[in-house]
């Protein structure tokens, strides 16, 4: 395996010691608890989030803005467990198929297992957009999350934007859960 030869369209020299890293069962299992952590943080934080300010305010419970300055506030443990997440899911990826290939293939769950991996990049582009674009204005509205803001009603749209872009993360993440759940035959 090491005599020269490639693992797959990425292999490089230094591959002996990232296999040699990654064929040990306890890295495996210290790198699939953390990303499964990390998984749990974001993508329960994200859907949390989600019906909460999706459905609150028709339950009686708390406003909207009261839940998004608590989203903005948790944005570094989001920013973090996606971090790890997509670290970590690409490390298990490489240790489990020995390249960056996604083809659909028994060993990457098929075209589920493949389904899953797009999704998780559509989630990850689209969570580059909602910190980037969807947030801002909420940010430059409401700096100081006073909700006391000089135009109420762009306030209210942006708080609205942000909602639905959650709800739409939200749905993403649970699509990612059950592809995966499918992929591995769990």
């Amino acid at each position: 395996m090491f005599a020269g030869e490639k693992i797959g369209p990425c292999a490089v020299q230094g591959d002996r010691v990232v296999a040699t890293f990654l064929s040990d069962p306890a890295v495996v299992l210290v790198v699939t608890l953390i990303r499964d952590l990390a998984f749990v943080v974001h993508a329960g934080a994200i859907i949390t989030f989600a019906c909460l300010a999706a459905l609150s305010h028709r339950v009686g419970g708390p406003p909207r803005a009261r839940i998004l300055r608590v989203y903005q506030a948790f944005g570094p443990g989001l920013g973090i467990s996606l971090g790890l997440l997509v670290f970590t899911a690409l490390l298990l990826h490489y240790a489990q198929v020995g390249a960056f290939d996604w083809s659909p293939t028994p060993a990457t769950g098929g075209a589920v297992g493949l389904a899953a991996w797009v999704v998780f990049f559509v989630a990850w582009a689209s969570n580059i957009r909602l910190e980037v674009w969807t947030l801002e204005p909420l940010r430059k509205l409401d700096p100081d999350g006073t909700t006391l803001a000089s135009d109420a009603n762009q306030l209210d749209r942006a708080r609205a934007a942000v909602a639905l872009h959650l709800v739409m993360q939200g749905i993403l993440w649970a699509t990612i859960l059950i592809l995966t759940r499918i992929a591995v035959g769990t």
